[in-house]
Protein backbone atom coordinates (compact mmCIF):
# COMPACT_ATOMS: atom_id res chain seq x y z
CA UNK A 1 0.00 0.00 0.00
CA UNK A 2 2.71 2.01 0.94
CA UNK A 3 4.85 1.93 -2.47
CA UNK A 4 1.42 1.97 -4.43
CA UNK A 5 0.96 5.31 -2.57
CA UNK A 6 4.71 6.94 -3.06
CA UNK A 7 4.42 5.83 -6.72
CA UNK A 8 1.12 7.56 -7.43
CA UNK A 9 2.32 10.63 -5.95
CA UNK A 10 5.31 10.80 -7.87
CA UNK A 11 3.52 10.07 -11.38
CA UNK A 12 0.87 12.95 -10.13
CA UNK A 13 3.76 15.06 -9.02
CA UNK A 14 5.30 14.87 -12.40
CA UNK A 15 2.30 15.35 -14.38
CA UNK A 16 1.58 18.60 -12.32
CA UNK A 17 5.25 20.28 -13.09
CA UNK A 18 5.29 18.24 -16.89
CA UNK A 19 8.49 19.47 -18.59
CA UNK A 20 6.66 21.87 -21.07
CA UNK A 21 4.99 23.53 -18.16
CA UNK A 22 7.59 23.70 -16.17
CA UNK A 23 7.65 27.36 -14.58
CA UNK A 24 8.43 27.60 -11.06
CA UNK A 25 5.17 29.45 -9.16
CA UNK A 26 2.23 28.45 -7.92
CA UNK A 27 1.53 24.61 -9.09
CA UNK A 28 5.50 24.14 -8.13
CA UNK A 29 4.86 25.82 -4.26
CA UNK A 30 1.97 23.98 -3.74
CA UNK A 31 3.84 20.79 -4.55
CA UNK A 32 6.28 21.48 -2.13
CA UNK A 33 4.46 21.78 0.20
CA UNK A 34 2.93 18.44 -0.28
CA UNK A 35 5.99 17.10 -0.40
CA UNK A 36 7.19 18.43 3.45
CA UNK A 37 3.65 18.18 5.09
CA UNK A 38 2.29 14.92 3.51
CA UNK A 39 4.95 12.69 1.91
CA UNK A 40 7.36 13.87 4.33
CA UNK A 41 5.98 12.87 7.38
CA UNK A 42 4.39 9.54 5.60
CA UNK A 43 8.22 8.64 4.81
CA UNK A 44 9.14 8.93 8.09
CA UNK A 45 6.13 6.77 9.75
CA UNK A 46 6.58 3.67 7.19
CA UNK A 47 10.47 3.85 7.85
CA UNK A 48 11.16 5.30 11.27
CA UNK A 49 8.50 4.68 13.20
CA UNK A 50 10.71 3.09 16.07
CA UNK A 51 12.70 5.74 16.09
CA UNK A 52 9.49 7.65 16.99
CA UNK A 53 8.54 5.43 19.33
CA UNK A 54 11.45 5.39 21.36
CA UNK A 55 11.89 9.17 21.28
CA UNK A 56 8.73 10.47 21.49
CA UNK A 57 6.77 8.73 24.99
CA UNK A 58 3.22 10.48 23.98
CA UNK A 59 3.55 8.51 20.12
CA UNK A 60 1.85 5.13 20.36
CA UNK A 61 2.16 5.01 16.29
CA UNK A 62 -0.77 5.39 13.69
CA UNK A 63 -3.91 3.09 12.69
CA UNK A 64 -2.90 1.65 9.20
CA UNK A 65 -6.21 2.19 8.29
CA UNK A 66 -6.38 5.77 9.47
CA UNK A 67 -2.91 6.05 7.43
CA UNK A 68 -4.94 4.41 4.38
CA UNK A 69 -7.47 6.95 4.91
CA UNK A 70 -4.43 10.02 4.35
CA UNK A 71 -2.96 8.13 1.17
CA UNK A 72 -6.49 8.35 -0.16
CA UNK A 73 -7.26 11.48 0.65
CA UNK A 74 -3.86 13.01 -0.35
CA UNK A 75 -4.19 11.35 -3.60
CA UNK A 76 -7.47 12.38 -4.26
CA UNK A 77 -6.12 15.95 -3.92
CA UNK A 78 -3.64 15.68 -6.37
CA UNK A 79 -6.13 14.21 -8.80
CA UNK A 80 -8.32 17.34 -7.78
CA UNK A 81 -5.64 19.82 -8.46
CA UNK A 82 -4.53 18.45 -11.78
CA UNK A 83 -8.28 18.35 -12.79
CA UNK A 84 -8.63 21.96 -12.20
CA UNK A 85 -5.63 22.91 -13.83
CA UNK A 86 -6.70 21.13 -16.56
CA UNK A 87 -9.94 22.47 -16.85
CA UNK A 88 -8.69 25.96 -16.22
CA UNK A 89 -8.19 27.07 -20.03
CA UNK A 90 -8.62 30.89 -20.32
CA UNK A 91 -7.02 33.55 -17.89
CA UNK A 92 -9.66 35.07 -15.25
CA UNK A 93 -8.30 38.49 -13.96
CA UNK A 94 -8.98 38.86 -10.54
CA UNK A 95 -6.92 42.08 -10.33
CA UNK A 96 -6.29 44.01 -13.02
CA UNK A 97 -3.22 45.84 -12.06
CA UNK A 98 -0.80 47.15 -15.07
CA UNK A 99 0.85 49.72 -13.58
CA UNK A 100 5.64 49.81 -14.20
CA UNK A 101 7.63 52.48 -11.67
CA UNK A 102 10.31 54.01 -11.94
CA UNK A 103 13.80 52.37 -10.56
CA UNK A 104 13.97 55.09 -8.08
CA UNK A 105 10.38 54.76 -7.13
CA UNK A 106 11.41 50.92 -6.22
CA UNK A 107 14.41 51.74 -3.97
CA UNK A 108 12.77 54.57 -2.16
CA UNK A 109 9.82 51.98 -1.12
CA UNK A 110 12.79 49.72 -0.45
CA UNK A 111 14.26 51.64 1.84
CA UNK A 112 10.80 52.48 3.54
CA UNK A 113 11.00 48.91 4.35
CA UNK A 114 13.79 48.74 5.66
CA UNK A 115 12.37 50.85 8.98
CA UNK A 116 10.36 47.48 10.05
CA UNK A 117 13.85 45.25 10.25
CA UNK A 118 14.41 47.05 12.89
CA UNK A 119 11.23 48.10 14.69
CA UNK A 120 9.13 45.51 15.39
CA UNK A 121 5.60 45.68 13.46
CA UNK A 122 3.02 43.20 14.12
CA UNK A 123 2.25 40.72 10.77
CA UNK A 124 4.92 42.43 8.52
CA UNK A 125 7.21 40.88 6.45
CA UNK A 126 10.08 43.17 5.45
CA UNK A 127 13.02 40.82 4.61
CA UNK A 128 10.28 39.30 1.92
CA UNK A 129 9.63 42.66 -0.01
CA UNK A 130 13.27 44.00 0.52
CA UNK A 131 13.88 40.48 -1.68
CA UNK A 132 11.40 40.96 -3.98
CA UNK A 133 12.09 44.66 -4.83
CA UNK A 134 15.69 43.81 -5.34
CA UNK A 135 15.06 41.04 -7.51
CA UNK A 136 13.03 43.54 -9.46
CA UNK A 137 15.30 45.93 -9.56
CA UNK A 138 17.76 43.20 -11.09
CA UNK A 139 15.42 41.68 -13.58
CA UNK A 140 14.72 45.21 -14.95
CA UNK A 141 18.89 46.29 -15.35
CA UNK A 142 20.17 46.60 -18.50
CA UNK A 143 22.80 43.64 -17.24
CA UNK A 144 23.37 40.71 -18.97
CA UNK A 145 21.77 37.37 -17.96
CA UNK A 146 24.78 36.18 -16.24
CA UNK A 147 25.25 39.47 -14.58
CA UNK A 148 21.17 39.57 -13.19
CA UNK A 149 21.81 35.96 -12.06
CA UNK A 150 24.66 36.50 -9.86
CA UNK A 151 23.20 39.43 -8.45
CA UNK A 152 19.89 37.67 -8.07
CA UNK A 153 22.55 34.95 -5.88
CA UNK A 154 24.26 37.75 -3.81
CA UNK A 155 20.95 39.10 -2.57
CA UNK A 156 19.50 35.83 -2.01
CA UNK A 157 22.67 34.26 0.28
CA UNK A 158 22.92 38.30 2.22
CA UNK A 159 19.23 38.04 2.94
CA UNK A 160 19.31 34.31 4.23
CA UNK A 161 22.04 35.51 6.20
CA UNK A 162 20.45 38.06 7.63
CA UNK A 163 17.45 36.06 8.50
CA UNK A 164 19.88 33.14 10.47
CA UNK A 165 21.27 35.38 12.76
CA UNK A 166 18.86 38.77 12.83
CA UNK A 167 15.68 37.56 11.74
CA UNK A 168 15.65 34.09 13.29
CA UNK A 169 12.21 32.66 10.76
CA UNK A 170 13.09 29.35 9.15
CA UNK A 171 9.68 29.82 6.89
CA UNK A 172 11.26 33.42 5.80
CA UNK A 173 14.31 31.39 4.40
CA UNK A 174 12.25 29.65 1.93
CA UNK A 175 10.23 31.90 1.38
CA UNK A 176 12.86 33.56 0.21
CA UNK A 177 14.29 30.29 -1.95
CA UNK A 178 11.01 30.11 -3.76
CA UNK A 179 11.07 33.93 -4.74
CA UNK A 180 14.85 33.27 -6.07
CA UNK A 181 13.33 30.70 -8.37
CA UNK A 182 10.90 32.76 -9.92
CA UNK A 183 13.04 35.19 -10.79
CA UNK A 184 15.82 33.10 -11.96
CA UNK A 185 13.03 31.19 -13.84
CA UNK A 186 12.06 35.02 -15.75
CA UNK A 187 15.95 35.17 -16.79
CA UNK A 188 16.47 31.00 -17.58
CA UNK A 189 15.08 29.36 -20.40
CA UNK A 190 17.15 26.50 -20.22
CA UNK A 191 15.70 23.47 -17.98
CA UNK A 192 19.28 21.84 -17.67
CA UNK A 193 20.78 25.19 -16.01
CA UNK A 194 17.30 26.01 -13.99
CA UNK A 195 17.40 22.71 -12.04
CA UNK A 196 20.95 22.58 -11.42
CA UNK A 197 20.87 26.16 -9.86
CA UNK A 198 17.91 24.71 -8.32
CA UNK A 199 18.96 22.17 -6.68
CA UNK A 200 22.04 23.70 -5.77
CA UNK A 201 20.22 26.41 -3.95
CA UNK A 202 17.69 24.09 -2.43
CA UNK A 203 20.24 22.70 -0.73
CA UNK A 204 22.01 25.99 0.38
CA UNK A 205 19.00 27.02 2.08
CA UNK A 206 18.23 23.57 3.92
CA UNK A 207 21.80 24.34 5.63
CA UNK A 208 20.73 27.65 6.26
CA UNK A 209 17.09 26.18 7.84
CA UNK A 210 19.79 24.22 10.24
CA UNK A 211 22.30 27.02 11.20
CA UNK A 212 18.53 29.02 12.24
CA UNK A 213 17.89 26.32 14.78
CA UNK A 214 21.18 25.80 15.80
CA UNK A 215 21.59 29.50 16.45
CA UNK A 216 18.37 29.44 18.04
CA UNK A 217 18.53 26.94 19.86
CA UNK A 218 22.10 26.61 20.99
CA UNK A 219 22.55 22.98 20.11
CA UNK A 220 25.80 20.98 19.50
CA UNK A 221 25.97 18.70 17.14
CA UNK A 222 24.66 14.94 17.87
CA UNK A 223 22.77 13.06 15.44
CA UNK A 224 20.52 11.38 17.81
CA UNK A 225 19.34 15.10 18.99
CA UNK A 226 19.43 16.94 15.78
CA UNK A 227 16.98 14.21 14.48
CA UNK A 228 14.63 14.85 17.45
CA UNK A 229 14.81 17.96 17.33
CA UNK A 230 14.60 17.95 13.51
CA UNK A 231 10.88 16.13 13.80
CA UNK A 232 9.49 18.15 16.78
CA UNK A 233 10.44 21.55 15.86
CA UNK A 234 10.28 21.94 11.84
CA UNK A 235 6.35 21.61 11.70
CA UNK A 236 5.96 18.69 9.24
CA UNK A 237 5.12 16.00 11.88
CA UNK A 238 2.96 18.02 14.32
CA UNK A 239 1.15 19.34 11.51
CA UNK A 240 0.42 15.84 10.28
CA UNK A 241 -0.50 14.33 14.05
CA UNK A 242 -3.15 16.81 14.07
CA UNK A 243 -3.91 16.19 10.68
CA UNK A 244 -4.40 12.35 11.64
CA UNK A 245 -6.30 13.62 14.73
CA UNK A 246 -8.65 16.05 12.71
CA UNK A 247 -9.20 12.94 10.33
CA UNK A 248 -10.52 10.85 13.94
CA UNK A 249 -13.23 13.04 14.69
CA UNK A 250 -16.80 14.01 13.42
CA UNK A 251 -17.21 17.80 14.44
CA UNK A 252 -16.82 19.90 11.41
CA UNK A 253 -16.27 23.97 11.22
CA UNK A 254 -18.15 24.16 8.10
CA UNK A 255 -16.35 27.48 6.61
CA UNK A 256 -15.73 28.62 9.69
CA UNK A 257 -11.87 29.21 9.31
CA UNK A 258 -12.07 29.21 5.66
CA UNK A 259 -14.92 32.36 6.06
CA UNK A 260 -12.98 34.05 8.69
CA UNK A 261 -11.58 36.58 6.73
CA UNK A 262 -15.18 38.26 6.13
CA UNK A 263 -15.28 38.65 9.72
CA UNK A 264 -11.77 38.99 11.42
CA UNK A 265 -11.98 42.84 11.46
CA UNK A 266 -14.58 42.57 13.94
CA UNK A 267 -12.75 43.01 17.34
CA UNK A 268 -12.70 40.10 19.95
CA UNK A 269 -13.82 42.61 22.42
CA UNK A 270 -17.07 43.36 20.55
CA UNK A 271 -17.67 39.42 19.49
CA UNK A 272 -16.60 37.64 22.15
CA UNK A 273 -17.54 33.89 20.71
CA UNK A 274 -15.80 35.00 17.24
CA UNK A 275 -14.41 31.41 16.12
CA UNK A 276 -10.62 31.18 16.70
CA UNK A 277 -7.99 30.31 13.65
CA UNK A 278 -7.22 26.65 13.29
CA UNK A 279 -3.77 26.72 14.34
CA UNK A 280 -5.53 27.94 17.79
CA UNK A 281 -8.42 26.04 18.25
CA UNK A 282 -6.26 22.61 17.80
CA UNK A 283 -4.27 23.25 20.92
CA UNK A 284 -7.96 23.16 22.84
CA UNK A 285 -8.74 19.59 21.32
CA UNK A 286 -5.62 17.80 20.64
CA UNK A 287 -2.25 17.50 22.52
CA UNK A 288 0.15 16.99 20.36
CA UNK A 289 2.57 13.98 20.83
CA UNK A 290 5.39 15.86 18.86
CA UNK A 291 5.42 19.42 20.30
CA UNK A 292 3.42 21.73 22.63
CA UNK A 293 2.96 25.71 22.00
CA UNK A 294 0.44 28.02 22.04
CA UNK A 295 0.19 27.54 17.93
CA UNK A 296 -0.01 24.67 15.75
CA UNK A 297 -0.46 23.69 12.27
CA UNK A 298 -3.10 21.56 11.52
CA UNK A 299 -2.03 21.76 7.22
CA UNK A 300 -4.19 22.54 4.33
CA UNK A 301 -5.64 19.33 3.96
CA UNK A 302 -6.37 19.20 7.89
CA UNK A 303 -7.98 22.60 7.17
CA UNK A 304 -9.89 21.71 4.54
CA UNK A 305 -11.20 18.56 6.06
CA UNK A 306 -11.93 19.83 9.10
CA UNK A 307 -14.33 22.42 7.49
CA UNK A 308 -16.10 20.48 4.82
CA UNK A 309 -14.93 16.88 5.45
CA UNK A 310 -13.73 14.85 2.05
CA UNK A 311 -15.74 17.71 0.13
CA UNK A 312 -13.64 20.37 1.16
CA UNK A 313 -10.24 18.64 0.49
CA UNK A 314 -11.37 17.64 -3.42
CA UNK A 315 -13.03 21.10 -3.86
CA UNK A 316 -10.11 23.10 -2.65
CA UNK A 317 -7.80 21.31 -4.31
CA UNK A 318 -9.74 22.02 -7.57
CA UNK A 319 -9.81 25.26 -6.94
CA UNK A 320 -5.91 25.60 -5.98
CA UNK A 321 -5.38 23.99 -9.60
CA UNK A 322 -7.45 26.92 -11.50
CA UNK A 323 -5.50 29.00 -9.63
CA UNK A 324 -2.32 27.02 -10.03
CA UNK A 325 -3.03 27.47 -13.97
CA UNK A 326 -4.05 30.96 -13.77
CA UNK A 327 -0.82 31.95 -12.34
CA UNK A 328 0.75 30.12 -15.39
CA UNK A 329 -1.35 31.54 -18.00
CA UNK A 330 0.06 35.05 -16.58
CA UNK A 331 3.80 34.07 -18.04
CA UNK A 332 2.52 34.36 -21.48
CA UNK A 333 1.82 37.88 -20.91
CA UNK A 334 4.57 40.71 -21.30
CA UNK A 335 4.32 41.27 -17.04
CA UNK A 336 4.17 44.87 -15.52
CA UNK A 337 6.10 45.63 -12.26
CA UNK A 338 2.89 45.85 -10.22
CA UNK A 339 2.12 41.87 -11.77
CA UNK A 340 5.57 40.48 -10.74
CA UNK A 341 5.72 41.65 -7.23
CA UNK A 342 2.02 39.76 -7.27
CA UNK A 343 3.08 36.94 -8.52
CA UNK A 344 6.11 36.57 -6.85
CA UNK A 345 4.57 36.81 -3.60
CA UNK A 346 2.23 34.11 -4.94
CA UNK A 347 4.79 32.12 -5.53
CA UNK A 348 5.77 31.48 -1.98
CA UNK A 349 2.24 31.80 -0.49
CA UNK A 350 0.63 28.59 -1.19
CA UNK A 351 3.99 27.25 0.58
CA UNK A 352 2.84 28.84 3.92
CA UNK A 353 -0.80 27.99 3.73
CA UNK A 354 0.26 24.39 3.73
CA UNK A 355 0.63 24.75 7.63
CA UNK A 356 -2.18 26.86 7.88
CA UNK A 357 -3.86 28.64 9.04
CA UNK A 358 -5.76 29.95 5.67
CA UNK A 359 -7.10 32.63 6.41
CA UNK A 360 -4.54 34.16 8.77
CA UNK A 361 -2.07 33.75 6.35
CA UNK A 362 -4.39 35.33 3.40
CA UNK A 363 -5.15 38.28 5.86
CA UNK A 364 -0.97 38.42 6.61
CA UNK A 365 0.12 38.40 3.11
CA UNK A 366 -2.97 41.13 2.21
CA UNK A 367 -1.84 43.20 5.16
CA UNK A 368 2.03 43.44 3.29
CA UNK A 369 0.90 43.20 -0.31
CA UNK A 370 -1.94 46.01 0.11
CA UNK A 371 0.84 48.57 2.54
CA UNK A 372 3.31 47.87 -0.40
CA UNK A 373 1.42 48.82 -3.32
CA UNK A 374 -0.23 52.25 -1.01
CA UNK A 375 3.36 52.85 -0.49
CA UNK A 376 3.92 52.73 -4.46
CA UNK A 377 1.22 54.57 -5.38
CA UNK A 378 1.79 57.44 -2.71
CA UNK A 379 5.46 57.29 -3.51
CA UNK A 380 4.39 57.18 -7.32
CA UNK A 381 1.91 60.40 -7.02
CA UNK A 382 5.10 62.53 -5.75
CA UNK A 383 7.75 61.86 -7.97
CA UNK A 384 5.63 62.16 -10.83
CA UNK A 385 4.74 65.64 -9.92
CA UNK A 386 8.44 66.25 -9.29
CA UNK A 387 9.61 65.07 -12.13
CA UNK A 388 6.61 67.78 -13.85
CA UNK A 389 7.94 70.36 -12.15
CA UNK A 390 11.28 69.83 -13.44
Amino acid sequence: MQLSFFGLAIVLGYLIIRKKNFFFGFKESFLLGYFFYIFLPIVVIVYYEDFLIDNFRLFKGYNKLDLYEVYFLSIASLVSFLTGYTFQKKKIRFINLKDDFYPSEIIFVLILFLIPTFINVDHSNPTIIIYILSSLLIYKSNFNDFKKITFLIIFLLLIQYWTVYFSGSRRDIIKLLIIFLFFLRLIISSNRKFLFLLCLFSLVSLIFVFLNTYNRSNLEWDFKISAVEFIANYDFMPTFDNFMYILKGDEYLFGQSLFKILFAWIPREVWPSKPFDTNLLIIQKHYNVFVGGSSQGVGLLGELYWNFSWFGILGGSFILGVLAKNFDLSRYEKLKDSQIIILSSLSYLIFVMWRGSITTTIIIYLKNIVALFLLFYLVKLIFRKKYKRL
